[in-house]
């Protein structure tokens, strides 16, 4: 056996090591209700101009990815994103939400308009500050 660092990955790389996880995950907790959530935001030619990336599993919406194009940032349109892909994590039992953002993106400021909380922060380096945020989806939840 060997180790070998992947030069330039394909998506099929990246996947094979977030498939290979998510099933183990899901035989070892015995839930199984997994649910990939994608919404993507479309100009009227179609064309892709932003989108947000996650899922909901054990209660919980993980965001992994909100995008906006820069010409339309400021617009409304991550709000609608997050509020959309919220939406639906609570259809499929999420009762909380989480996600982690840099200072020099949009950051805690932007989220915590939103209903988010910081519980976390890793780093203080002059290059980049992580910020780990949550929120309650639903008010009267007994966890």
């Amino acid at each position: 056996m060997r180790i070998e660092r992947v030069e330039e990955p394909r998506p099929d790389d990246w996947a094979a090591v977030r498939d290979g996880l998510v099933q183990y995950n899901l035989a070892t907790a015995g839930e199984t209700n997994h649910y990939p959530v994608v919404f993507h935001l479309r100009g009227d030619s179609g064309e892709f101009l932003g989108g947000i990336t996650g899922d909901v599993w054990l209660g919980r919406l993980s965001i992994e990815f909100l995008w906006i194009e820069e010409s339309l940032r400021g617009q409304g349109h991550g709000r609608r994103l997050l509020e959309g892909a919220e939406r639906y994590g609570m259809e499929c039992g999420a009762t909380h939400a989480h996600l982690d953002t840099y200072d020099f993106q949009a950051g805690p400021r932007y989220y915590e308009r939103l209903g988010y909380e910081v519980f976390g922060v890793l780093g203080k380096a002059p290059e980049a500050i992580s910020y780990f945020m949550q929120k309650r989806l639903v008010a009267d939840v007994d966890r």
